[in-house]
Formats: structure tokens, C-alpha cells, sequence
């Protein structure tokens, strides 16, 4: 009996000892796998796309690399904020169904990303938001012609940004409550509340951003599960949420919601 005693101790601190060890090991890493797009290059020249490159300022003093092309006459310009494993030419790709009908648009890139100095974080990718915020006031765009889009962990982003500055709308595309949940969505055998220190608390903000807003989810993602935007809908009804059926995360890339969105727009 003895035997098995120790047996099992020896098992369970086998156990305890290696759980402890892949949390301290996500703990250290979380950054690399929150930013999985950080530390790419830039693969595409703006001319080749048809916007100019823009240079950004931080209040921290980095200087960041966004696309930009200048609205038509009247219409707005959408300020986008792309995922955690992408760059600003994606968000080229996703937009482009809207370049036909005049938008202006300023296509912002993170701190460490595309190219871009410096390392991300949540406070960094707040302050890189404002940056582009700052850049198209001093080009003469009022706040009621910007329109914030966030997409996955840009909703994050966008919706800090609205918060400080409200802009004449706000849409947000595969959105989430806030990063420690997803984390529990995925991984329930981890203490996200106690390990995840990007929060990106979408959940708290949202109820207190004075413009419109519109939430699109994918009804078969399963990186962001749609139950965020649905939580994110309860917590400001005033907001119009759109489930769309058969399509997963990858919904900005459809021609449909850009059609969505220009709609809600107009």
C-alpha cells in the first residue's frame, strides 16, 4: 500500500510539475502567440496596390509605415485595424471591394509589424490607433468622416480608439468580449483570468462609444466563436448584429460584407 502511496504522489507531482511548466511556458511566450504576425516584412510596394505610403507617429516616437488613398469627394474614410497574424495588405485584399465606390481609406499597420519598429503590446497597439487617428486630423478628416473598422484582434484596437475619439461609426468584424476569454473558449484547463496580460477588454468599452456600431460574425468561426458578438450586443443594445450563416473567420474577405457594411453605411 506504501508502494502505491508513493507511486501515485510521485504521479501527481509528475503531473503538477509539468502543468507548471507549459503555464510559465505560454506565461513567457504569450506575446509570440497573441502577435504571430509580428516581425513580418513588407511583401507589397503601395503603388502596386494603388495607395500611397504613409509615414505614422507615435506618442512613444516610432515612426510606422500605413497605406493610404484619399477619398472621393463626400464619402468617408474607413480606418482599418487588420488581426493578430496578418498585415496591412490584407487588409488591402479585404477592403477592395470598396474601392469603386470612392472611400477613402487609411490602412494602419502595428508597431513590429510589416516592417513596422518596436514590439507589440496592447498600451503599443492603442498608441499606434491614436497615431493614425492624429495623422488624418492634421490631413483636414473630421471625425464625423472616419468610419473605425476593426477586424479579429484589431476589433480590440477599433474599439479603444471609438472610445477616445468617436468617430462617425464603428464596425466591428469578428469581434471578442476580451482576449482571457477566448483563451478559456479554447483552453479551459487554463487560468486565463491569471496568465493572459493582454486584456483587450472590448466588453467594457462598448457600452460607453457614442457612435453607431455594427458587429459581423462569422456563424461558423472557430477562432473567435460568434457568442462573443452576441455578448457584445447584449452589453449595447443600441448596436446592429449580424450573424452570418456559413462563413467562418475569414468573413471580412468576402465580397458580401463589404457589401453589408457599405450598406449599413449609406
Amino acid at each position: 500500500m506504501r508502494r502505491l502511496r508513493r507511486a501515485l504522489l510521485t504521479i501527481t507531482l509528475i503531473v503538477v510539475t509539468l502543468y507548471i511548466a507549459v503555464l510559465a511556458g505560454l506565461y513567457f511566450r504569450q506575446r509570440d502567440l497573441i502577435y504571430p504576425g509580428a516581425g513580418g516584412k513588407p511583401g507589397l510596394v503601395a503603388s502596386e496596390v494603388g495607395f500611397d505610403e504613409v509615414m505614422l507617429s507615435t506618442e512613444d516616437g516610432l515612426k510606422l509605415r500605413a497605406l493610404y488613398r484619399a477619398p472621393r469627394p463626400g464619402m468617408p474614410t474607413l480606418l482599418m485595424f487588420h488581426g493578430n497574424g496578418e498585415a496591412v495588405f490584407e487588409s488591402v485584399a479585404a477592403l477592395r471591394p470598396l474601392i469603386p465606390d470612392g472611400y477613402g481609406m487609411l490602412l494602419s499597420e502595428y508597431r513590429g509589424f510589416g516592417g513596422n519598429p518596436g514590439q507589440p503590446s496592447e498600451q503599443g497597439l492603442y498608441r499606434d490607433a491614436r497615431a493614425a487617428w492624429r495623422w488624418l486630423g492634421e490631413k483636414g478628416v473630421a471625425a464625423d468622416h472616419i468610419v473605425i473598422i476593426g477586424y479579429s484582434l484589431g476589433t480590440g484596437v477599433a474599439a479603444q480608439l471609438a472610445l477616445d475619439h468617436p468617430p462617425r461609426a464603428l464596425v466591428l468584424v469578428a469581434a471578442y468580449t476580451d482576449l482571457p476569454h477566448v483563451t478559456r473558449q479554447h483552453y479551459p484547463w487554463i487560468p486565463a483570468g491569471l496568465l493572459v496580460t493582454e486584456r483587450f477588454r472590448t466588453i467594457d468599452k462598448l457600452p460607453r462609444i457614442a457612435c453607431p456600431i455594427l458587429l459581423l460574425h462569422g456563424r461558423n468561426d472557430d477562432t473567435i466563436p460568434f457568442d462573443n458578438s452576441i455578448a457584445l450586443a447584449k452589453a449595447q443594445p443600441a448596436a446592429k448584429l449580424e450573424l452570418v450563416a456559413g462563413t467562418g473567420h475569414g468573413i471580412i474577405y468576402r465580397e458580401d460584407t463589404m457589401r453589408r457594411i457599405d450598406a449599413w453605411l449609406r
